[in-house]
């Protein structure tokens, strides 16, 4: 009989301790509330803001300069003289180039001299130069290149970068734990 009543009170204390908690709001940890939000990139030459950087790369003109927030995904080629740099704030996390193991992150081509300031370019995945390829003028400006990888694995060469032009890292930049 008394292992009956404690099963009993055993399970309406479940039962209330379960509605209590689907009852409280959830609160934001400072881990989801520094998560980085969806890409927003500006071209601060026209004003025009965009949630792609292909689409924002594509309708800039040369020298024009971009900002951008968040994390934008997808491989972006670039074939013209252009500065992007990253925006932090409190809720947008760090400014992120991120090809999700789909592709190289992002491709200089020749004659472009590119710019990039406060970046973190990661999850490349290409058979050389995995986070990026560069054959035009290319600096890094306190930006990582991390995570990336060059997949041919006889010949591939360049898990981070592959630079067949010119490049330059200033300030705090670094490119590590890429694989070749």
């Amino acid at each position: 009989m008394r292992t009956r009543k404690l099963r009993r009170v055993a399970v309406l204390l479940t039962s209330a301790l379960l509605t209590a908690a689907l009852l409280v709001p959830t609160v934001a940890t400072s881990a989801t509330a520094a998560s980085p939000t969806s890409c927003r990139v500006k071209n601060l030459k026209t004003g025009k803001v965009t949630k792609n950087l292909r689409k924002a790369v594509k309708t800039a003109r040369k020298g024009h300069r971009l900002t951008l927030r968040g994390t934008c995904h997808g491989s972006t080629y670039i074939g013209k003289s252009l500065r992007i740099r990253g925006v932090r704030t409190k809720t947008s996390g760090r400014p992120t180039l991120d090809a999700d193991a789909r592709g190289r992150v992002l491709t200089v081509k020749r004659g472009a001299k590119v710019i990039l300031t406060d970046l973190r370019l990661r999850e490349g995945k290409a058979k050389n130069g995995g986070g990026i390829w560069n054959s035009g003028k290319l600096i890094l400006k306190d930006s990582t290149v991390v995570g990336n990888i060059a997949t041919d694995y006889d010949n591939g060469y360049g898990g981070g970068v592959w630079n067949e032009g010119t490049l330059t890292l200033k300030g705090r930049s670094s490119i590590e734990g890429n694989t070749a």
